[in-house]
């Protein structure tokens, strides 16, 4: 039975609560627990006894939540590193950089379409009646018989390595403005350059029997969120002007 003033669980022949010492009596016993069990109290002592089944769902929910938030949280961090990445890698004039000399070992036309704005492509495809997977296999074929001559002078297995000497940014706006206009009119392109940088390198090129090294001066421009290289264009536009007539 249960306590009339505190609610203890008493057993049946109890007369005092063991908890708050009050006197109890079966009859007051009796009225007391049909009273509170009215109430809803049978439901509250109930709720004490914990169902397993509730249990097992509730720790599923709390398992779930968990897991939402973890996933939420390696999804933060690997854009955030994604966008560092791109930042250091592919925001600067480095990644193009890195292309145009490599490109020319392993004979990328691929490569060097990516280094160049799209609007010149186009023109390039327009003067020269190409596609840009034509483009590029004459960039290839230009690599290759460039390669081969390289190596009847420095012998098998040439290779390009590159070192950063210095690099200044173009901040004076008369000198992008004149970048600007070289587009115009040596591509017929028109672009907005926000960013110019003059970087020099020294190249060395080494084969099996020689090698040399040289510092070239290489113009790398912003153009919306890409870096793109002007030496690159030029070397195109050579090759596709050339394509066919064996002057390579």
């Amino acid at each position: 039975m249960l306590c009339k003033k505190c609610g203890c669980l008493l057993s049946d022949d109890a007369t005092i609560c063991k908890e708050c010492g009050q006197k109890i009596s079966s009859e007051d016993s009796k009225n007391f627990s049909s009273s509170y069990l009215s109430e809803g109290a049978s439901s509250n002592l109930s709720a004490s006894f914990e169902d397993p089944t509730e249990k097992k769902y509730a720790d599923m929910e709390r398992k779930s939540r968990m897991i939402r938030r973890i996933v939420l949280i390696v999804i933060a961090v690997v854009i955030l590193i994604a966008v560092l990445v791109y930042f250091l890698l592919f925001a600067s004039y480095k990644t193009p950089l890195r292309r145009y000399v490599t490109g020319r070992e392993t004979s990328g036309g691929s490569r060097y379409s990516k280094i160049v704005p799209n609007e010149f492509l186009d023109k390039i495809e327009e003067d020269y009646d190409m596609s840009r997977p034509e483009i590029r296999k004459c960039l290839d074929s230009y690599f290759n018989t460039a390669k081969s001559k390289i190596e009847e002078d420095y012998g098998a297995g040439v290779n390009f390595n590159y070192e950063v000497k210095s690099d200044s940014e173009i901040t004076d706006e008369n000198r992008i403005q004149q970048l600007e206009d070289e587009f115009s009119d040596t591509y017929d392109v028109k672009v907005d350059i926000s960013k110019a940088i003059m970087v020099n390198i020294v190249l060395k090129t080494e084969g099996s029997e020689k090698s040399t090294t040289e510092q070239n001066t290489l113009t790398f421009v912003k153009i919306g969120m890409k870096w793109y290289c002007m030496d690159a264009m030029e070397i195109i536009k050579y090759a596709c002007e050339y394509s066919g007539y064996n002057l390579w």
